[in-house]
């Protein structure tokens, strides 16, 4: 944990990647989600101060959220398992599909972060 009380999403994506149970897809996701993570972290603290701050606020805004929707829905997921020892140890759909939306969200934003930075002449770190 943070001094924030925030959860640390890099522990999160690591617990989700050490259950023995998640899934490939669930898997693939989160490394997407990784990825696009990492960088529009590194984008927006490359550009703090330097774009528009619409802009900059909206991404570094839906990083939070993101961050807050794949964290909880993870911990929905193992609060079921610590609740009900009957239920499946499989994540399910519901999961799949917050990873999904996280994935989608984290990935507009940063198309947006990308467009921004090359008009104002920074080359992104993937191309």
């Amino acid at each position: 944990m943070t001094t924030d009380d925030q959860v640390n999403p890099y522990e999160v994506f690591v617990d989700v990647l050490s259950y023995r149970y998640t899934g490939a897809h669930q898997r693939a996701l989160t490394g997407g989600i990784i990825a696009a993570y990492a960088e529009l972290n590194h984008l927006l603290g490359r550009t703090k101060g330097r774009l528009p701050g619409a802009t900059w606020a909206d991404c570094a805004d839906t990083l939070l959220e993101c961050t807050e929707l794949y964290e909880a829905a993870w911990m929905e997921f193992k609060q079921t398992l610590v609740r009900d020892s009957e239920s499946d140890l499989r994540p399910g759909q519901a999961l799949t599909r917050a990873f999904e939306v996280t994935l989608d969200m984290l990935r507009t934003a940063l198309e947006r972060m990308r467009d921004e930075c090359g008009r104002m002449g920074m080359l992104p770190w993937v191309r």
